[in-house]
């Protein structure tokens, strides 16, 4: 079974170099992110997780997101994406 690792509410570009260094800690590894709680999230996080999606997908691992919050899939939305567009293999 895969690890799930909550993201936090806010995501928004402040948060985006932590969520970077959070998703270096566990490379090399397959996870989901929960991200029902993600009340907040700017473009430079959506940024990060699509990189860190096609990197996961360059090393053979998975990365996926769970449970997209209504705010995901709206900011995803308005600039041409849908989930599961994050998960490996999916874009």
């Amino acid at each position: 079974m895969l690890a799930v690792l909550p993201l936090p509410s806010r995501l928004d570009n402040a948060a985006a170099a932590a969520l970077r260094d959070m998703l270096l800690n566990h490379r090399g590894t397959s996870f989901q992110l929960d991200a029902s709680r993600v009340e907040k999230l700017g473009t430079l996080s959506v940024q990060v997780l699509l990189a860190a999606r096609k990197t996961w997908d360059a090393d053979g691992k998975s990365i996926a997101l769970l449970n997209p919050s209504e705010v995901i899939v709206a900011k995803m939305g308005q600039i041409g994406l849908k989930p599961p567009c994050f998960a490996t293999g999916a874009v």
